[in-house]
């Protein structure tokens, strides 16, 4: 049981995705539109040929919410099944069931904001991982346009990667829009 959060919904999702090719097979995954009753059913009831299920719990209410939790709690600790608690958030709510069941019981793997500082190095590294090249004024360009969210990074850098494998200054200018930062 893994308990994956913070506040880089790109990093969050990322530890969520390499958790799912290791455990191999295919996830469950169940938002807020889902109830706990349900949640706890299929916790409850076994694959067709005995097979772990992979069940991922995100961003749900329940990490907030003491409502029902703890059959959701109780159903946790008999389970044979894989599961991940996914929570994008700045910080956790001291005060919830689940959350204080979480970090006394399972991994857990925190996610926090890239700071600014760092961002220009990421892009760089983001851009080699990718088979390309950047300059390092195109680089300090990008970093000033975007915000340091990294979905956003990656997002534009896939786009300027399919101009050129090569990114540089007058690229990121005319290619990449201003966005409003936090």
């Amino acid at each position: 049981m893994k308990f994956i959060w913070g506040d880089e919904g790109f990093l969050v999702e990322q530890e969520i995705n390499k958790e799912i090719r290791k455990i191999g097979v295919d996830p469950i995954i169940y938002t807020d539109d889902d109830s706990i009753e349900n949640i706890v059913l299929d916790m409850a009831t076994d694959s067709m040929f005995d097979e772990t299920k992979l069940i991922i719990i995100k961003n749900h209410s329940s990490f907030v919410k003491n409502d029902e939790v703890d059959e959701l709690i109780e159903m946790i600790s008999k389970t044979k099944n894989e599961i991940l608690f996914w929570l994008e958030a700045e910080s956790l709510d001291k005060n919830s069931k689940l959350v204080k069941y979480l970090q006394k019981n399972a991994e857990v793997v925190n996610f926090t904001k890239v700071k600014e500082t760092d961002v220009i190095g990421i892009i760089k590294k983001i851009v080699e991982s990718k088979g390309g090249t950047i300059d390092n004024q195109a680089s300090i360009t990008l970093s000033l346009k975007i915000p340091g969210d990294l979905r956003i990074v990656v997002a534009e850098i896939d786009k300027l990667l399919a101009q050129s494998k090569h990114i540089n200054a007058e690229m990121v200018k005319t290619s990449v829009g201003s966005y409003i930062k936090d």
